[in-house]
Parts: structure tokens; C-alpha cells; sequence
């Protein structure tokens, strides 16, 4: 459970820095919700099915917007 809650997190942040917002709104419709809480990647988490569906919709956003990069500092 906390490798997913992790992994959703990390999936979250990169969404955050993606160079086109565009990717963002695209992943909080179907992905985690905008501002998730610690409860919002637990449910998320804790349903296997949930889970991956999400892993999936994050691959899809990001095979789309990548060409347009990530913010980095």
C-alpha cells in the first residue's frame, strides 16, 4: 500500500511540472484529483483495479504532453 500511495505521488508531482497545464487538468480528471489528500491516494491505493487504472491514465498523459517537457530547476 505505501509503495502505490509513493508511486501515485511521484506520478502527481511529475504531472505538476509538466510544461504544458494542459497535462495537468488532463491527469486530475481521471488520475488523482486536484490537490489530492493523503485519504484521496489512500483510496486510490488501496484498490488494486483503482490503482492501475490510474498507472495507465498517467502513461497516456505522459506519451502526450512529454514532447513538451518538464519543468525543472
Amino acid at each position: 500500500m505505501e509503495d502505490r500511495i509513493s508511486v501515485l505521488k511521484s506520478m502527481h508531482n511529475i504531472m505538476i511540472h509538466m510544461n504544458n497545464e494542459d497535462a495537468y487538468w488532463r491527469w486530475v480528471i481521471l488520475g488523482v484529483p486536484d490537490e489530492p489528500s493523503e485519504d484521496d491516494y489512500r483510496f486510490i491505493a488501496s484498490d488494486k483495479e483503482t490503482f492501475d487504472e490510474c498507472v495507465e491514465h498517467f502513461a497516456r498523459v505522459f506519451k502526450d504532453y512529454i514532447d513538451d517537457g518538464i519543468y525543472t530547476k
